[in-house]
């Protein structure tokens, strides 16, 4: 809880942040790389997975070799969304949002994230069901 002249200078900062042409134009460019990301999933995530696995499966490759082409499709898949995260923090340090909340936010969202990913790397199996 914070004492009410406090929250009312959160409240007031929160509204000139918001009212500041940079934050709107910010939110709106973050939506629309919301959505052509999206897009941009759907397509991959629908038909093109398919269609290489089915190629690889139909490939006299090698285990090193189906890995490594494997390792490759998840790079490439991955470029769109490294784009607009990319994007995205540049746009939001251009709506002045770089304080410490943001920096110790993306601290967390790393640690998140690898957590997830040593996750799925080590015990894949914690995600099957039955």
């Amino acid at each position: 809880m914070t004492a009410p002249g406090e929250r009312r200078r959160i409240v007031d900062r929160a509204k000139a942040l918001v009212a500041e042409p940079s934050f709107v134009a910010a939110i709106a460019g973050i939506m629309a790389l919301a959505v052509v990301d999206n897009m941009i999933a759907l397509l991959c995530s629908a038909g093109i997975p398919a269609i290489c696995a089915q190629v690889l499966a139909l490939s006299d490759l090698s285990a090193a070799a189906l890995h490594a082409y494997l390792l490759l499709y998840v790079a490439v898949f991955m470029l769109d969304d490294v784009a607009i995260s990319a994007a995205t923090m540049l746009t939001l340090r251009a709506a002045c949002l770089a304080t410490t909340h943001a920096r110790w936010s993306r601290l967390a969202g790393g640690v998140a994230l690898l957590g997830i990913g040593l996750h799925l790397a080590l015990r894949p199996h914690w995600l099957a069901f039955g």
